[in-house]
């Protein structure tokens, strides 16, 4: 082969190597818009908590409101409504813990990443609300002290309170609930370094039978360690097949098959303290 020739191709090959080497690393543009929203509000220098067991979110009674179950819909935070005499719902409690501080704060950054304001969102210190090892209020209007919404972050746990209707009237005293929760956060119990944060465990979820046709009821075997709290369970389901699950009258739960296909079934056990586990299995629904 010629010298010069095989001299060009080594510097193409070279070049091309280099290229590859410096080569930027794509960013998720999610995880992009967190760390730009971690840099505005400085989160760094926010204050850090302890690792804690959560806060008993059905300890929390607010005046003049009744408060419903404690649910999470999927990877979400957990939810808690409380309603008016008259049943309507006027505010809701979102409570997410982390499994460590870092995970908490993350999701105190994500609810402010979405917050369209230009400036910055006021925090609580600010505004005189002493809330959280940081929070953050959002104003409904400022010059009645009507708040929209509030968010902080305590330990290893992020919460956000918001106010369904800001016009309605009486107007809820969101600061109050939000300091109520954060001083269930302070009660819970401290969680050691090598330790989990406790969470209701799904001991047993089986099905009767692993195969069926549509339209059959197929019983379901649920077991859940309450330790963490005794658990409300949610039913999620995946794949080509159909179903629902109902009470079977005496405590148990049925699978209510509606369609053919293979069918994951989740169940979600979320219990007081706001912790979630899960165990999944599948059916596989033939036609009728």
């Amino acid at each position: 082969m010629n010298t010069t020739l095989l001299r060009s191709i080594c510097a193409l090959l070279l070049g091309a190597s280099l290229l590859a080497q410096v080569a930027p690393v794509p960013v998720d543009p999610r995880e992009a818009l967190l760390q730009a929203t971690a840099k505005r509000y400085e989160s760094p220098a926010w204050a850090r908590g302890a690792r804690r067991a959560g806060p008993d979110l059905a300890a929390v009674a607010l005046r003049g409101l009744e408060g419903g179950a404690i649910e999470r819909l999927g990877a979400g935070p957990v939810q808690r409504f409380f309603a008016d005499a008259g049943g309507e719902n006027r505010v809701l409690v979102e409570v997410q813990v982390g499994t460590n501080v870092d995970a908490a704060q993350r999701h105190v950054l994500g609810w402010l990443t979405n917050v369209s304001s230009p400036g910055l969102v006021p925090t609580a210190a600010a505004a005189g609300i002493p809330l959280g090892d940081v929070g953050f209020v959002g104003w409904s209007k400022p010059a009645e002290r009507r708040l929209a919404w509030l968010l902080f972050v305590r330990d290893n746990t992020a919460v956000r309170v918001v106010c369904l209707d800001p016009a309605a009237n009486p107007h809820p005293d969101l600061t109050a609930i939000a300091q109520a929760v954060d001083a269930e956060i302070q009660r819970a119990p401290v969680v050691a370094a090598e330790a989990l944060v406790p969470a209701p465990k799904v001991v047993r979820f089986a099905a009767a039978v692993a195969r069926c046709r549509a339209g059959e009821r197929v019983p379901l075997q649920v077991t859940v360690d309450a330790a963490a709290g005794a658990p409300v369970l949610r039913f999620e389901f995946e794949g080509a097949g159909q179903g629902y699950v109902e009470s079977d009258g005496a405590g148990g739960h049925v699978l209510c098959t509606t369609g053919p296909g293979r069918l994951v079934v989740r169940v979600c056990a979320t219990g007081t303290r706001c912790t979630t586990s899960t165990a999944t299995l599948t059916i596989e629904v033939g036609p009728r």
